[in-house]
């Protein structure tokens, strides 16, 4: 198995990756689209709309003042949300058979669970957004669990932006993300399937620019080295139970025209370009 970590979905929607994912799913049949991160862009256009209907007048400027007090309602929410939810894997269904590959998301299904354990599909995609409600709600449905295990077994997986936190040992650790609701940011568990944490969006121009977020991450006694990925990169990361760290490392593959950065505890920085580079060194005894 491998896991496709893509740093941007923006528009034009995933453009630049077109061909890594058309390569990554060539042969996965049909695809599971997970679209629980629901982007805020989305969700402030769905709340635009409600207010809209609702006769407001200026609804743009109104959703961006009220989405955090709305999204705290959790009555009102819901609807919000299943608007914002269903615009959001209707652009992802539409992007991913536009370039030929079969898709489903979750959302539709009575129950995506059993159908990825009866081996309804072939590959995972999982649509960026909020990191937060993403762990949350993917733990909430059962899917949290299944997708790790489907990894495991060797299914591919590619997920962006915020998705990518989704594989590291804790999700939330170097994420950039404030929750949507406006609550504090809570400390969630990922999937570990590397054990490296992720800061995503930097610019190609000023890597250093977000490594503030790996230093944060040390000083609260993080211990795991955090991977710098800028906007339009990706890497492809080969994953299975056997190997998690220092055999993994020489395999993983640098996509796009920019490289990497690597910050280690001691704040050591790597910097890698290229395809097939070893990332790490295995940790210390």
């Amino acid at each position: 198995m491998s896991f496709l970590a893509i740093s941007a979905s923006k528009s034009p929607y995933l453009a630049h990756a077109q061909e890594w994912l058309k390569a990554h799913f060539h042969d996965a049949g049909t695809i599971l689209i997970i679209p629980d991160a629901v982007p805020k862009s989305y969700r402030l256009k769905a709340l635009a709309k409600e207010l809209e209907d609702c006769g407001v007048g200026d609804a743009v400027a109104m959703a961006g003042a009220s989405l955090a007090r709305v999204l705290a309602d959790k009555e009102v929410s819901a609807d919000i949300m299943a608007s914002a939810t269903e615009a959001y894997a209707a652009d992802n269904e539409a992007f991913f058979k536009g370039i030929g590959i079969d898709c489903v998301s979750a959302h539709r299904l009575n129950d995506p669970v059993r159908a990825l354990y009866n081996g309804a599909f072939g590959g995972i995609y999982i649509g960026g957004g909020s990191i937060v409600d993403l762990t949350e709600n993917l733990q909430a449905s059962g899917l949290f669990n299944e997708i790790k295990e489907r990894a495991l077994e060797g299914m591919p997986v590619a997920g962006a932006s915020a998705a990518v936190h989704l594989i590291s040992p804790e999700a939330t650790a170097t994420t950039v993300e404030q929750p949507y609701d406006g609550r504090e940011l809570p400390e969630l568990e990922g999937m570990g399937l590397i054990q490296s944490q992720f800061v995503v969006h930097a610019d190609p121009e000023n890597m250093g620019g977000k490594r503030a977020f790996a230093t944060a991450y040390f000083e609260k006694g993080g211990v795991n080295p955090v991977i710098v990925l800028p906007e339009n990169g990706a890497l492809v990361i080969p994953v299975t139970e056997a190997e998690k760290y220092g055999e993994l490392a020489a395999h993983i593959s640098i996509l796009g025209e920019d490289g990497v950065e690597v910050v280690s505890p001691g704040n050591h920085i790597q910097a890698q370009k290229g395809q097939m580079s070893p990332l790490f060194s295995p940790p210390a005894p």
